[in-house]
Parts: C-alpha cells; sequence; structure tokens
C-alpha cells in the first residue's frame, strides 16, 4: 500500500492531489465502474503510449502474513487490461493477451523501494500461479509507482527496469516481469509531453494543471468525488484510524515491528514492550472505531494469532 507521511495537521480533503493515496483509490474504485476505467485507461496509455482495452479492475485487497510475524500488506491496485492493437498474421488479428498492472501512488519515501515492489511482485504472482496454471501461461506483470520525489536520485521522469545476464547484456531474459518508477517532477527522459503534463498533474490537482482532454476527464472525476460529503467522512475517519493505529511512536505494521524475531538479539523488555503495546493499540481501535478484534488488528496490519501471541508474552513476563 502506498504510505502517507502522517503529521500532527491532516490534509483538507479538498485539498487532496490525484497521486493522493485515498483519492487515487477513490478513483480507481468508483461505484461508476465505467468511470474508474477511464480514468485506468487514461493512466496506462499515458504512461505505456500504447493503445489500452479489456480493462478489468480488482478492488483492494490485503495480504497477511501467512505465518505470526510475517510482513502484510494492502495493494492498492490490481488491474488486468490488454495493450497494443494485436497482430495482423496472414489478414487474421492475433488476441492480445492481458496483462496485470499494479499501479502505485506514494508520497512517504521508503529507505528501499526496489525490494518493496519485489515484495508486490511476489504478491501478485501468488495470485496469478493458481493450481493447473503452467508457467508459461502466467500473464505479464507491471508494477508502477509514480512518486513525488525522486527515488534514485537521477532526476529522471521515468526509470524502467528488466531482469537482464551481466555476463550477456544482450541476451533476452524474458520472465515477463517490468518495473516502472515515475517521478512526478523529473526533467530527463520528458520526451511523451501529455506524461509530463500528466503527471505534473497528479501532484497538484488543480484546475490550473489541467492541461488537456485527459486531464479534464480525470479533473471533473475528482470534483465529483470531492462534492460527496460520504467520501469526505470516509476520508475523516481513515485518518482517525491511522492517527489511532500510529500513536505515541507506533511503527508502521506490526508485520515490520512487532512481528519481527523475538529470537536471539531481541531484549526481553522489548519483547514485553512491543507486546503490551500492541495490546494496547488493539484496545483503543476496538473502543474509538466500535469494531471487533478481528477488524482491529486488521487496520493495525497483524493478525489475531499475532494478538493472542502478545498477551502470552505479556503474562509470562509478569509472572
Amino acid at each position: 500500500m502506498a504510505k502517507t507521511e502522517l503529521g500532527s495537521v491532516q490534509k483538507k480533503f479538498e485539498d487532496l492531489n490525484v497521486i493522493d493515496n485515498f483519492l487515487f483509490n477513490e478513483l480507481e474504485m468508483q461505484e461508476d465502474t465505467e468511470r474508474a476505467k477511464e480514468f485506468v485507461r487514461i493512466l496506462l496509455e499515458t504512461i505505456l503510449q500504447k493503445k489500452v482495452t479489456k480493462i478489468r479492475l480488482f478492488s483492494q485487497f490485503a495480504e497477511q502474513g501467512r505465518n505470526p510475524g510475517q510482513h502484510g500488506v494492502q495493494m492498492d491496485s490490481y488491474v488486468e487490461a490488454c495493450v497494443g492493437e494485436g497482430e495482423d498474421v496472414e489478414m487474421m488479428i492475433v488476441p492480445i493477451k492481458p496483462e496485470v498492472f499494479d499501479i502505485e501512488p506514494n508520497t512517504y519515501h521508503s529507505d528501499s523501494e526496489e525490494r518493496r515492489m519485489r515484495y508486490y511482485r511476489a504478491l501478485i504472482d501468488s495470485k496469478l500461479l493458481t493450481a493447473g496454471v503452467k508457467y508459461k501461461d502466467m500473464k505479464n506483470v507491471t508494477l508502477i509507482m509514480i512518486s513525488n520525489y525522486d527515488p534514485f536520485g537521477r532526476d529522471r521522469m521515468m526509470y524502467t527496469f528488466r531482469n537482464t545476464c551481466e555476463e550477456e547484456p544482450d541476451l533476452e531474459y524474458d520472465d515477463g516481469v517490468r518495473t516502472i518508477f515515475l517521478y512526478t517532477y523529473g526533467k530527463k527522459g520528458a520526451e511523451n509531453k501529455e506524461l509530463v503534463e500528466l503527471l505534473r498533474y497528479m501532484a497538484d490537482s488543480r484546475q490550473r494543471n489541467v492541461t488537456n482532454s485527459n486531464l479534464e476527464t480525470i479533473q471533473k472525476m475528482v470534483e465529483k468525488i470531492k462534492e460527496n460529503s460520504e467520501i469526505g467522512v470516509r476520508y475523516m475517519q481513515s485518518w482517525e484510524i491511522k492517527q489511532i493505529s500510529h500513536d505515541e511512536g507506533f511503527d508502521e505494521g506490526y508485520g515490520e515491528g512487532y512481528g519481527e524475531g523475538y529470537g536471539e538479539g531481541y531484549d526481553v523488555g522489548d519483547r514485553y514492550g512491543a507486546s503490551r503495546k500492541l495490546i494496547e493499540d488493539v484496545a483503543k481501535i476496538i473502543k474509538n472505531m466500535g469494531v471487533d478484534l478481528k477488524v482491529a488488528c486488521e487496520v493495525l496490519d497483524t493478525t489475531v494469532e499475532e494478538y493472542e501471541k502478545a498477551q502470552k508474552i505479556v503474562e509470562k513476563i509478569k509472572q
């Protein structure tokens, strides 16, 4: 899930930009499915510079660690689409195979974007490779991260990565995976004017930055969302949940903090403190949001099993 820095002041709902996680998700998962597909079509066609058809949208899915202590994440988007015009072979059009796209808007600079995207890729592959599917039939996957900071410090608008052979750079290694990082203010490689305009608009989604018909279409969607009071309330509630779960220095995700180790080098005091903190935070979520234990754990990116484990640790150390 794309992260948003939590500060003491919440950004106003009306000031949200398309690159902000909440507004991006609302655009991608609009009740009007055709409008949502149009939003995704504009993004993909502008980024890939190819025709995009047969778009299928999948709602967010939360992936908890398979075992207590494993990292959990919520994917922001899961899109299937056909890219290109198809091949004309002896007057016959060869159908285009659908591809998978994960689009991640991001305003929070983490310390390892590459490994984060590697994790997202693994989650997507685990969804695609169902029983009976052959490796050769796995869909191509493109991971796209759009950020308002330069992830690699080279001032490029677009960074595209594929696997290669070190010894034979010209040897094709087609594992069907491509990763694209987009920097909204990058200057190098900015020949695609429409992409430049799209990225600038995503970073600052005001009418003055609407410079073409595609952006006008997105702007109308944004205005409609911001006029919806129910969505505004939902935004306020989502902020409250984040503030509660990050209260008093709570590190993001017990999958990363609480769940790591408890083995060699992990002090008993740390173990007790982290466990007690988890229990306290779950209690806050249940009290303030009126949800049950399972939902409270999901809000904190943890599991009921981890919560129960924390209870046992606290009880044991108290004794």
